[in-house]
């Protein structure tokens, strides 16, 4: 349970902040994510898809 919250906090963190790199590190955490390569093609397709909406928040 922890390992989860602590990728959750690291997720808000990184949208809090519009930071890519952040969001990388905490999909790299997940268990459920098998590979870097998974992690990255993921993340850009998220990316892109909610650019309208990313910007930080602090």
């Amino acid at each position: 349970m922890t390992t989860q919250v602590q990728i959750q906090q690291m997720a808000v963190e990184a949208a809090m902040h519009a930071s890519k790199e952040m969001a990388l590190q905490a999909l790299l955490l997940d268990p459920v994510i098998h590979s870097e390569q998974a992690a990255r093609g993921l993340l850009e397709e998220l990316w892109e898809i909610n650019r309208p909406y990313i910007r930080p928040c602090i």
